[in-house]
């Protein structure tokens, strides 16, 4: 699977038995919403996020994007805290 965004591949990564997508490029994460609140409620988990903060405002204004799973439209959502 591939970032819709920099089109580089994806790692997966676990953190308390929570699996999320990882860029390899862009450094991106890429997960159901509920996954991620149940992380925003571990603590340790933001080191999950290792992206440059510039690198990711760079790709905030990408608007059109396909879900890299099954190809729909993606509904654009910016969380500026960790994650």
């Amino acid at each position: 699977m591939n970032c819709p965004k920099c089109s580089a591949e994806f790692e997966t990564i676990s953190f308390n038995d929570i699996e999320v997508d990882r860029c390899t490029g862009c450094k991106g994460l890429w997960f159901d919403v509920l996954k991620k609140d149940d992380l925003l409620k571990i603590k340790g988990s933001e080191s999950i996020d290792i992206g440059d903060k510039q690198v990711g405002e760079s790709y905030r204004d990408m608007r059109k994007i396909q879900c890299p799973k099954c190809s729909r439209p993606m509904l654009p959502m910016v969380y500026t805290g960790f994650i």
